[in-house]
């Protein structure tokens, strides 16, 4: 068709307006179709139709409503589609056609689409929409997919079927549909042509009958073993194409049968030999077989079922099957010999050799692989490579591990393309496959040089053997790819009490040689050039002991004092356990002696007897009272024994250095690091540059060889403080400076300070929530950065950004019931970015 003329629109007056009707809000001409409502209380359910309002469309001409889909959906999954139509006649036109075209239409846009029309009578105006007067219509979606069937090879196409006509234009399918087409079209062909006024209804267009077939899935396996030398499993099994597929409506779904059998064939070879040789010679022969049958053509909407010609039906078939064989030798238990020790045990070898032929309708690969691997690994204890030079420290005379492995590979791969050239389909040899052949080699040693010194070195090679190269009538290939990696690694044991220090470098050196192509007089040409690059690292990690030191100090005095302390107290108690000469034993001498007395005085006044009896009686008496039984100030010598009781605990006094050196203490290791990483890189040489270069050493290469040169240098240093078992906190400060030099050179500097972070841990247990809760921990964060980038060597940079982070503001981690884990965060952050313009500043906020 084409597009109507403004002339002719204006001419005859033609107009059209789409809109919506609803049951409800124009229930008094409205009548929805049969099936699209529920009644509820006595009323409809509300429901709504798409509407086209003509006006003085003419013979020959068509109206069509575009509804354009957002994603792509696929209508594979079902089998028709429906929809209502109710064709109605203007209440003021007296003259009309007795009949219309309805127009429906789907594609992926206008160029590439299915379309179908249908004639029906049209219906007179009523006050109220009749409901039986709705027309349903039901298309069949392989009635539109057949008409790529029917006519091959072309861009359109129709095809008549009672009063529908198919047709197609470009290359449409049902997996992309895109676009959906309603309108209607006035027939030219009738007994009397009249152009159309009216109105025309569009309701619930829905797909239906959806692929649903059960699926069915058979599987017959055989597990088999012979003694303990050789296994035989078989594996078949067949999925019919509806099986276990979820439809998803507007998805592509894939719908393909499958039968799949596999055979893996083990034979243990190492059974034939005796148990005490420890050998392992695995041997495994398998067959992979997966045929797959799709219910729709690749790339189609097309049913399998229809194609008439058994050599294309085959060719839509997925076809693999590999055949495969594996080998191995190794052995676990060491020999008693030396010689099979150092030969034998430490080496292992491998390989696999695969036959696969895989099909698809549009490509075939066949390739044929093999592969072998030979290890050899050898480690000798360090004290046999090392001598004594004083006490515990060594120095390594001879590497301690050596890893090797050597990889001899080989494809032959042979693909085709189904392509169309010159108007005709076959099957055509693929560009850029080439066969190849490859020699693969990886050798790394580990060289203790002295107890805190240690070396590594590793190389990996790849050769191509199909780009000869001869050494003494052997090939030996091209190298293409060569993979240098030196390590260094100090790590003192002095002075372990006081600092920890660790210091690291590594050289890594890659070359790759790749394909170029270069235009000449002559015409293209192939070139192999390299391309590479030096990455030198070196680390150093220092930190200072100061917490660890500072509480061992306080520890060992503390112990100390406390031993003084009670030595203190023995003699105290010794001295104490010493008894004076008794002030009762005087008195009573004392009171005998004037008791002589007296009796001398009673005998002269004749009374000795009385004076006898009360007198001395009465003393001694009184002396027996004033004896001690306890030694003045103690109650129980064995009191001197036992702890203090709970009222004397808090007068025990503190020392008052243990206690300075504690609170110094809460001062946590001081960590610090740098770090260095220069990278240096290079592309399309005809050279390998010299071995410093490929140390990282700089000014190592002329002037202009490299592409481009990365010198990174970061320090940061870190400490904190533990307030209590319960609260704590880091602090750290970073700086990191990086300059490239390339095409577009720059300069980086990036300053972090402060980087705090607080925490409160396990405070479960101050608030009873133990039962329950654990690990809990609240932490909160706060980071300030500044970034500076310009020029290289700038004094002052083109654009800087400052950014403050609370990261996190408050964080929660714990375990709830010992099964829930919880990690709660929220972060805040606000920055300015600023970029210098010269002559004035570009300022940004977030």
């Amino acid at each position: 068709g084409h597009i109507v003329p403004s002339n002719i629109i204006n001419t005859y007056n033609i107009s059209y307006l789409s809109g919506i009707v609803n049951n409800q809000r124009n229930s008094a001409h409205y009548t929805s179709p049969p099936g699209t409502y529920y009644i509820e209380e006595r009323r409809e359910s509300s429901e709504s139709a798409l509407s086209l309002d003509i006006q003085n469309l003419q013979p020959g001409q068509q109206v069509l409503l575009r509804q354009r889909l957002f994603e792509p959906y696929s209508l594979l999954s079902y089998n028709k589609i429906k929809f209502w139509v109710y064709p109605e006649l203007s209440s003021s036109s007296p003259i009309n056609p007795d009949s219309l075209d309805i127009i429906f239409r789907i594609g992926a846009d206008s160029l590439n689409f299915y379309q179908v029309s249908e004639r029906i009578h049209v219906v007179n105006y009523l006050p109220k929409m009749n409901r039986n007067y709705w027309t349903q219509f039901t298309y069949e979606l392989q009635d539109f997919t057949k008409l790529k069937e029917m006519f091959p090879d072309v861009n359109s196409g129709e095809y008549r079927e009672d009063n529908k006509i198919y047709s197609f234009k470009g290359t449409p399918t049902l997996t992309n549909v895109r676009d959906i087409y309603l309108g209607l079209y006035v027939p030219d062909d009738l007994n009397i042509p009249q152009p159309y006024n009216g109105t025309i209804y569009f309701n619930d267009m829905r797909v239906a009958e959806p692929f649903e077939d059960v699926g069915v899935a058979k599987r017959l396996s055989l597990n088999s073993a012979f003694a303990d030398v050789i296994t035989l499993d078989i594996d078949y099994e067949d999925k019919s194409e509806n099986f276990n597929t979820i439809i998803q409506r507007g998805r592509t779904n894939t719908f393909t049968s499958t039968k799949t059998l596999n055979i893996m064939n083990k034979f243990f070879l190492n059974k034939l030999f005796p148990n005490a040789w420890g050998l392992d010679i695995p041997l495994s022969l398998s067959r992979n077989y997966n045929l797959g049958i799709p219910r729709f053509l690749a790339n189609s909407d097309l049913l399998y079922d229809n194609i008439l010609d058994p050599v294309e039906k085959d060719r839509q078939r997925t076809e693999n099957l590999v055949y495969a064989a594996d080998f191995g030798f190794s052995q676990r238990t060491a020999p008693k010999s030396p010689f099979l020790f150092y030969t034998i045990y430490r080496t292992s070898i491998s390989g696999r050799i695969e036959k696969s032929y895989r099909y698809t309708p549009t490509t075939v690969d066949t390739t044929f692989n093999w592969r072998g691997t030979l290890n050899y690994n050898l480690g000798i204890p360090s004290d046999k490579v090392s001598f004594i030079l004083f006490k515990n420290y060594r120095i390594g005379w001879f590497p301690s591990t050596f890893n090797n492995s050597f990889t001899l590979s080989s494809s032959e791969p042979q693909s085709y393309n189904w392509e169309k050239r010159e108007g005709v389909y076959d099957w055509y040899p693929r560009t850029q496959t080439v066969p190849t052949k490859t020699f693969t080699s990886d050798n790394n040693i580990s060289w203790g040089l002295t107890s805190d010194i240690s070396l590594s070195a590793r190389i990996n090679t790849e050769r191509d053997l199909k780009q000869k190269i001869y050494w003494q009538d052997i090939n030996i290939g091209k190298m293409t790819r060569y993979v240098q990696d030196l390590g260094l690694n100090y790590n003192p044991n002095y002075l372990r009490n006081y600092i920890n220090l660790t210091a690291s470098a590594s050289a890594r050196y890659s070359d790759s040689q790749r394909k170029y192509f270069q235009n000449t007089d002559e015409g293209q040409i192939t070139m192999y050039q390299s391309d590479g690059n030096s990455n030198r690292t070196i680390r150093t990690n220092l930190t200072l002991l100061n917490s660890s030191l500072l509480s061992s100090w306080a520890v060992n005095l503390s112990s100390s004092h406390s031993r003084k302390e009670g030595m203190k107290k023995q003699d105290e108690i010794k001295d104490s356990d010493k008894e004076p000469k008794s002030p009762s034993d005087e008195d009573k001498k004392k009171k005998e002696e004037e008791w002589k007395k007296q009796q001398e005085e009673a005998e002269k006044y004749g009374d000795s007897g009385k004076g006898y009896e009360n007198g001395f009686k009465e003393e001694i008496y009184f002396g027996k009272e004033d004896i001690p039984t306890e030694e003045p100030g103690f109650k129980d010598n064995n009191d001197l024994t036992q702890p203090p009781k709970d009222k004397d605990k808090g007068k025990e006094e503190t020392y008052f250095p243990v206690t300075l050196l504690n609170l110094f203490s809460k001062v946590k290791n001081i960590t610090m690091t740098y770090q260095n990483s220069y990278i240096q890189s290079y592309s399309r040489k005809d050279d390998r540059p010299p071995f410093l270069f490929q140390l990282g050493l700089p000014h190592t290469t002329p002037a202009g060889y490299l592409d481009s040169v990365s010198d990174d240098n970061t320090i940061s240093i870190g400490s904190g403080i533990t307030f209590s078992r319960n609260f704590d906190s880091i602090i750290s400060y970073s700086y990191s400076l990086q300059k490239n030099r390339a095409n577009a050179s720059n300069q980086t500097e990036v300053i972090t300070f402060p980087d705090l972070t607080l925490s409160f841990i396990n405070f479960e247990n101050w608030f009873g929530m133990n039962k329950f809760l654990s690990g809990a921990r609240l932490n909160t964060g706060l980071q300030y950065t500044t970034r500076a980038t310009g020029d290289l060597d700038w004094i002052e940079p083109k654009q800087e950004a400052v950014s403050l982070a609370l990261n996190p503001l408050v964080g929660f981690t714990g375990t709830f019931f010992k099964k829930v884990n919880t990690n709660i965060s929220y972060s805040i952050t606000s920055g300015t970015n600023t970029t210098d313009m010269d002559t004035y500043d570009i300022v940004k906020t977030n």
